[in-house]
């Protein structure tokens, strides 16, 4: 525990020169998307989608699938290049894999930052959306777990490749072959019924699809044990399979 803290004050140490640029980024883009899509076309077209057996307002959808959509790009925006940076240029881990850190430390202590900046992310965004009057339950306050869980479940993984590849192309094709996809075909802006069968369930074994349902359930006030266990169980199974990952790459990369 002391090296993960350790580690982690390392990238909070350059996390404080750099927050402010991050700010436009990290906050106000979802909220734009959100006014809009969900304020502005939504209310101007009244429009409705079905959440269950119940419709909500347009607003309603989107805004859970917003929050989890941007657990997801903040964990791609920390667990990129910052990662391969750090493994092979200015070669920050092996500095921590020499010390009593280890490399257990070096990975453990950057998930550790991880999500902590998707959790601020994410408390200010679902703070405006209560502002907003767009809350409308206390479930919402679980949401936040979920948005952090999906932005981890993505996290790791990302950063066991990214500390495994040896080229930043690598990174670009991450980018556009499966983040950006998977932003805009996960449910967030639309249901997913309207992909053929086949497609749909590609999309219900994706992360995103699975925190962006259950950040929905619960801010609409309408959860399902059953689904519920099923979208946590998915989102842990990603997780886990990033910390397997990460631990075999670092101790690969960073010791003889």
């Amino acid at each position: 525990m002391p090296s993960i803290l350790v580690t982690s004050e390392h990238w909070l140490l350059q996390y404080r020169r750099t927050w402010r640029g991050t700010l436009t980024s990290s906050v106000l883009a979802p909220l734009l998307y959100l006014a809009t899509l969900g304020l502005g076309i939504g209310a101007s077209f009244d429009l409705r989608v079905e959440v269950g057996s119940r419709g909500v307002d347009y607003v309603a959808f989107v805004a859970p699938g917003l929050l989890a959509g941007w657990a997801l790009q903040t964990a791609a925006e920390v667990s990129a290049y910052p990662v391969a940076t750090a493994m092979r240029m200015d070669r920050t881990y092996h500095g921590m894999a020499a010390s009593p850190l280890g490399y257990r430390g070096a990975y453990a202590g950057h998930l550790t930052f991880i999500a902590l900046r998707i959790t601020i992310n994410c408390a200010i965004f679902l703070s405006v959306m209560g502002i907003l009057g767009i809350v409308t339950s206390w479930w919402a306050i679980a949401a936040l777990f979920v948005a952090v869980l999906t932005g981890m479940a993505c996290g790791a993984p990302i950063l066991a490749f990214s500390a495994a590849i040896m080229r930043d192309a690598s990174l670009t094709t991450l980018t556009r072959l499966v983040v950006t996809p998977m932003f805009l075909f996960s449910g967030i802006f639309y249901p997913v019924t309207v992909f053929p069968t086949a497609l749909r369930w590609v999309i219900s074994v994706t992360p995103l699809w699975n925190g962006a349902e259950l950040c929905r359930q619960l801010m609409t006030g309408r959860p399902d044990v059953t689904h519920t266990l099923l979208h946590l169980l998915v989102l842990g199974c990603y997780l886990l399979l990033g910390l397997v990952a990460a631990e075999r790459v670092f101790k690969r990369r960073l010791t003889l």
